[in-house]
């Protein structure tokens, strides 16, 4: 499987908030991601295509160096066997992780054709870093 996660080399450091493994744990996502639809899916390369985009809180203004929630997405093309075809795919790969003072949550999500535009830091991003309190 070939990879280019490049662009987020920058802000590596902020991933191991997520995982010790984050890089790994994203392919992983995005190939279970199809394997939950099809057994046969598998994941054959991902580029990521922009900047991640980041929001995080903290449990107060004051303190800022340990937040208690963090999100992270960017846009990624990537490519899929599934369902016995070969697929090119383009979409926006999200990531939120919650309670990190406390009891350690998170959840991923892969929407595919979205944009930053409509799910990064200044719009969806900033509900799902919520992803817990919505009934």
């Amino acid at each position: 499987m070939i990879n280019n996660l490049k662009k987020l080399e920058s802000t590596k450091q902020q991933f191991y908030w997520f995982s010790e493994t984050p890089f790994e744990t994203i392919l992983k996502e995005v190939e279970n991601t199809f394997k939950q639809k099809s057994d046969d899916a598998q994941l054959l390369h991902l580029e990521v295509t922009s900047d991640a985009q980041w929001l995080t809180t903290a449990s107060s203004p004051n303190n800022t160096a340990s937040p208690t929630r963090i999100a992270v997405a960017f846009e990624c093309k990537f490519g899929v066997f599934y369902k016995g075809k070969e697929m090119d795919l383009k979409g926006v790969f999200s990531w939120a992780i919650v309670n990190i003072d406390t009891n350690v949550s998170s959840k991923m999500w892969l929407d595919i054709d979205g944009t930053l535009k409509e799910l990064g830091s200044s719009q969806e991003l900033r509900h799902r870093i919520y992803y817990d309190r919505k009934q």
